[in-house]
């Protein structure tokens, strides 16, 4: 009984938090960068903090599950590209950065070994391993002007497609079921992702944030983000195309 008591409590003040701010014209504007994990060329720490420098938030919100926000700033064991950029910007300034990539993948952890195959058999492809090259050198080029750029999106769209060719052509069921499997996880994963940075928004306060997810992702977040802002009564001006100066 408390607890549900407590649990509508929780969802009135999110409402009347929600209803203040359409009230006070308070508007949360997410400017949204697709990145890489990894450094290469023009992508690389320093330049995703001088993009952090540039939009100057007030929240992050970071590509990563709890278990990964506690290894890269609590245990301090790993880096990606994203977090080495994140704990230069904080040396200067005080930023709540949040993880909100909490879908349980407990479903992923028993396909693993079947994953690690099937890209074993995509980097055997010849023409995978083209198209890969080509994001690989444009990504160290121009850097995150191209990761966020339509001209990836296509990129990532044919390598999709020929990952689906090389499966149908491999006659394995097993794979290719793994392989659904898969795509089904990272589709829930994006609808968590963005789940969760509303429910933050409809908690808390701020005016200006900043959303990271790796590039591959691009075409798929723009696509959820319209069709969450149609949805929702909390609206955020969301940035994902309209950088300026930013990249």
């Amino acid at each position: 009984m408390q607890v549900q008591v407590l649990g509508l409590l929780v969802k009135a003040e999110r409402y009347l938090l929600s209803k203040s701010r359409i009230i006070l014209g308070l508007v949360h504007n997410i400017t949204v960068i697709f990145t890489s994990h990894s450094e290469d060329g023009e992508c690389n720490a320093s330049e995703f903090c001088k993009i952090l420098g540039k939009v100057n938030p007030e929240v992050i919100f970071e590509e990563l599950s709890l278990f990964g926000f506690n290894l890269f700033y609590r245990e301090n064991k790993s880096d990606t590209l994203e977090t080495m950029a994140v704990k230069m910007y904080l040396q200067n300034f005080k930023v709540r950065h949040i993880p909100v990539d909490n879908y349980n993948t407990r479903e992923a952890l028993e396909i693993k070994k079947d994953m690690e195959s099937i890209f074993d058999l995509f980097e055997s492809d010849i023409n995978y391993n083209r198209l890969d090259k080509e994001i690989t050198v444009m990504k160290a080029r121009c850097g995150f002007k191209y990761l966020n750029s339509d001209r990836c999106s296509e990129m990532f769209e044919k390598m999709d497609n020929m990952k689906q060719h090389i499966l149908e052509n491999s006659n394995n069921e097993k794979y290719v079921s793994s392989y659904k499997l898969w795509l089904m996880i990272l589709d829930k994963r994006e609808d968590e992702i963005i789940k969760n940075i509303y429910n933050y928004s409809e908690t808390y306060r701020f005016n200006t944030a900043l959303f990271y997810i790796g590039a591959g992702h691009r075409k798929s977040i723009i696509r959820k983000i319209q069709q969450r802002n149609e949805m929702e009564k909390l609206k955020i001006n969301w940035n994902y195309n309209n950088y300026r100066d930013i990249l």
